[in-house]
């Protein structure tokens, strides 16, 4: 849902109520918007977020992969796996997103959920609140010896302060922050 909020809102497709007057207003938000729309009508209107958890430090442990489609801004297909690692949990990373390596035991191993993903994925612009699931993405492919995605990576981050400059401009763009802006609940 908070991906949605913030690509398609700033595109002007079911945009927060509480954004919409910052949206259209901003000088750099227009020409922000004539971009993406024209990137929209370029790439079939499909645009795709994804969501990533890793079982360690290392960013090629992808323990667990989501992924949510949209068209015309609305939602069209998700896709979510449990991925096995093969590398032992750290104990910070499991207080993060509550997986364990029991809990993934049996699950597919990266370069099959990389197949998956890169039919799933190919020429879409794919969004990321931080680069942090494009660096570990691109790391577990590495790992497995497997090309990058065909994609156009979206950092979230850096959209925020420019489609909305009075609710992030110079402030942080952390999802906790973001879902407080919008009452966004989890």
């Amino acid at each position: 849902q908070l991906f949605r909020v913030i690509v398609f809102g700033m595109m002007g497709l079911n945009q927060p109520s509480r954004s919409a007057d910052v949206c259209s207003s901003h000088p750099a938000q227009s020409k922000l918007n004539i971009r993406m729309k024209l990137q929209i009508k370029l790439h079939s209107t499909l645009h795709t977020s994804i969501d990533v958890e890793t079982a360690d430090n290392n960013r090629s442990s992808i323990c667990q992969v989501g992924v949510v489609i949209y068209e015309h801004g609305e939602q069209v297909e998700t896709f979510e796996t449990l991925v096995d690692p093969r590398v032992p949990f750290g104990k910070h990373q499991t207080r993060v997103h509550g997986l364990t390596a029991a809990d993934v035991a049996g699950a597919p191993t990266w370069p099959h959920v990389a197949g998956k993903l890169r039919q799933l994925l190919d020429g879409m612009v794919l969004s990321a609140h931080s680069m942090f699931d494009k660096q570990a993405v691109e790391a577990a492919n590495a790992l497995a010896g497997l090309p990058k995605f065909n994609v156009r990576w979206l950092n979230t981050v850096k959209v925020l302060p420019r489609a909305w400059p009075d609710d992030f401009n110079g402030k942080p763009c952390g999802l906790e922050r973001v879902s407080k802006v919008w009452s966004i609940s989890f």
